[in-house]
């Protein structure tokens, strides 16, 4: 009996991790195209013609661009909440891949990445976590999403921020919004907190200079808001070789497979 229940368990699991396997190998392949950006050359995104002229670093993997579907509604999501957070006099800067694309590729979004990033000062969390905001963003075809068990007053890593998609019943593309905080003369990338302690990130922390005053350019025919010294703290974040070379994650880390459990969000 014991032995039969042993079997039945492992076989479940073994059956679980199939199916998982599955969705995510066909999930990371469903953001991207089968065109690869050239390293260097010219190369056509968004209907549009741009140059990189950087070598593919080694180690990386192919950078697979993504499908213009997709960037199509990357470009709409960052409008509109964009739009929002200036109304709501919101100040955020993008950050990450989407700050590196921006300033080392000029074009929004990176060719090859699948969704967005911006940091926010952390006295706007209750701001952004609370009701009011989740009724502004559903009024300009937006949605927010957080991740259950994780709140204004407790979240770990994961649940330290805000996701927002577009209002259409598709969980793709989405927009993070992860909070900043000034630590001296340190801002630092908030990774959780409980109550008045908070964690941070140990790698992302730049020099309170690099990150402010925040401006505002036309980039790739977006107004696009930016940190004071967008390529310090691209090297500061990424290393001495990020301006110098392309590296691209592979595609089966698609930022999309953690939205597809839609039963662990809010």
């Amino acid at each position: 009996m014991f032995v039969n229940l042993l079997f039945m368990l492992g076989f479940m699991l073994l059956f679980f991790v199939i199916v998982v396997g599955i969705i995510w190998l066909t999930v990371s392949e469903d953001n991207y195209s089968k065109d690869v950006m050239p390293t260097p050359g010219n190369f056509i995104f968004n209907g549009k013609e741009y140059h990189n002229p950087l070598p593919l670093a080694q180690g990386s993997s192919t950078p697979y661009m993504i499908k213009s579907n997709l960037v199509e509604r990357i470009r709409i999501l960052y409008q509109k909440t964009h739009d929002v957070l200036k109304r709501q006099d919101i100040p955020f800067y993008v950050s990450g891949g989407t700050l590196l694309g921006v300033h080392r590729n000029k074009c929004l979004p990176m060719p090859f990445d699948d969704d967005i990033d911006i940091h926010v000062d952390y006295e706007h969390k209750y701001e952004l976590f609370s009701d009011a905001f989740t009724e502004i963003c559903a009024e300009e075809g937006l949605k927010t999403l957080f991740l259950k068990f994780n709140t204004v007053n407790c979240a770990d890593k994961l649940g330290a921020g805000v996701r927002i998609c577009l209002k259409d019943n598709q969980s793709q593309p989405v927009l993070d919004i992860f909070f900043v905080k000034a630590v001296g003369t340190e801002i630092r990338k908030i990774d959780g907190w409980n109550g008045d302690q908070v964690t941070y990130s140990y790698r992302e922390r730049w020099d309170v200079k690099d990150v402010y005053p925040l401006h505002e350019k036309q980039i790739d025919d977006l107004s696009i808001c930016l940190p004071n010294n967008p390529e310090r703290m691209l090297v500061q974040q990424y290393g001495e070789n990020v301006m110098k070379e392309i590296s691209a994650r592979p595609k089966l880390f698609s930022h999309s497979f953690p939205f597809l459990f839609r039963g662990i969000w809010l």
